[in-house]
Formats: C-alpha cells, structure tokens, sequence
C-alpha cells in the first residue's frame, strides 16, 4: 500500500466501494507479507497521532497475533510485545485499551518469541 495509515483511513470509509477496495487490499498485503504487514501496523499503534486508524491498527494487528504470529520475523514480534507493553503502559503517551487487549493477545501467543 501507498502507507498502511492511508489503507487504514480507507478501510473505515463510509462509502462501501472505497472500503471493500481496501479491505482486498489489506487481504492482499497480509498474505504476500506478513512481516511488512504486521511492522505497519505495529507503526499505526504507536502513532498517537494516526486516529481511528490507530483504533483498527490495534484490531488487525491482534488478528495477526492470533492467526499468523509464528510465521511474522522475530524482530518485529520482539518489537511488538516491548511497543504494546510501552503503549499499554503510557511509557509513549497515554495508556490504551486496545494496547492491554494486545499484550493480553501476545501473552496467549506466548510472545512468539522462540
């Protein structure tokens, strides 16, 4: 994608077309990388700055821990649970919900940090 903050804001827009065009191309970038995937979205949770796209980063990102963890690169899993425990924390800005719901995801996952 263009950036995943772009991909994000179009897949919460109102009009269906825009949506579900972006919703295939979420599809699309989450199978052929999953690592690009989930390092973008991680960003997009960590950028206070980036909306309701943040709110939906935080939700597709804990459907990347459950269905594709073990395949995403270590680094980046690394970098997730020590950005989620910093956000869910307020270490990087104020607490947030959807970054406790996402550590608890990545705790059930056992990190994936082989």
């Amino acid at each position: 994608p263009a950036s995943p903050q772009q991909l994000l804001n179009e897949m919460l827009s109102p009009e269906n077309d825009v949506r579900r065009v972006a919703e295939v191309k979420y599809e699309d970038w989450l199978e052929q990388d999953p690592d690009a995937c989930a390092a973008g979205l991680l960003g997009l949770c960590c950028d206070v700055g980036a909306g309701g796209a943040r709110l939906l980063a935080f939700t597709l990102l804990r459907r990347v821990v459950a269905t594709r963890w073990p395949g995403v690169a270590v680094d980046i899993r690394r970098g997730a649970a020590e950005a989620m425990l910093a956000q869910a924390f307020g270490t990087t800005g104020p607490p947030s919900n959807a970054a406790v719901e996402t550590c608890a995801a990545l705790v059930q996952q056992g990190l994936g940090l082989d």
